[in-house]
This record gives structure tokens, C-alpha cells and sequence, in this order.
């Protein structure tokens, strides 16, 4: 099994979610602007993955991922081996 760990401070947590399942009812950040109904990148790794080394990160934030992307210091990116995002509003 491997865990997983999913953050959506837009809706209630899921019915039924698997044991491994971790539900977090807030906003991926940036690290500079992390508050308490946010989260960071590298707090869900210092927290959930201290020692993992094969990641994977999906991310569809609505236009917040360029903050938060911009944000990531180069090492918290390490233990990441596949990384998806949905790209918003690449027309400007």
C-alpha cells in the first residue's frame, strides 16, 4: 500500500477514504505565505514523507501553482519522481 495525502480546503473530506488516505481541509501555499488554512509543499514532506525518496506529486490548484511551484526550494524537489500539473491561464 503506499500513502497518500490529499489537500482541498474547498471541500469536506471525502466518505470512505482508504486507511493510507490522509485528508487535509486546506490550500496548498507557497512556504513564504503559509498560514493556518494552508500548506506547504515542504511541510507535507518534513511531516508525511521525511525519508521518502520516490514521490509523486498531482497538483490542479486553479492558477495557484505557478506561486507555489516558484516557492519550492530545488532540494524539496529531490525526493519527487514523477511530477503532473494542470497548468491555468497560460494565455497570459
Amino acid at each position: 500500500s503506499c500513502k497518500v495525502v490529499l489537500i482541498d480546503g474547498t471541500v469536506d473530506k471525502p466518505q470512505d477514504l482508504p486507511p493510507d488516505f490522509i485528508f487535509l481541509q486546506k490550500m496548498l501555499g507557497s512556504s513564504e505565505k503559509t498560514q493556518d488554512s494552508q500548506i506547504s509543499i515542504e511541510e507535507v514532506i518534513n511531516r508525511y514523507f521525511p525519508t521518502s525518496q520516490s514521490l509523486v506529486l498531482q497538483m490542479d490548484i486553479e492558477g495557484g501553482e505557478y506561486e507555489v511551484l516558484t516557492s519550492i526550494d530545488e532540494s524539496d524537489l529531490t525526493p519527487f519522481a514523477l511530477v503532473l500539473v494542470e497548468f491555468h491561464h497560460l494565455h497570459k
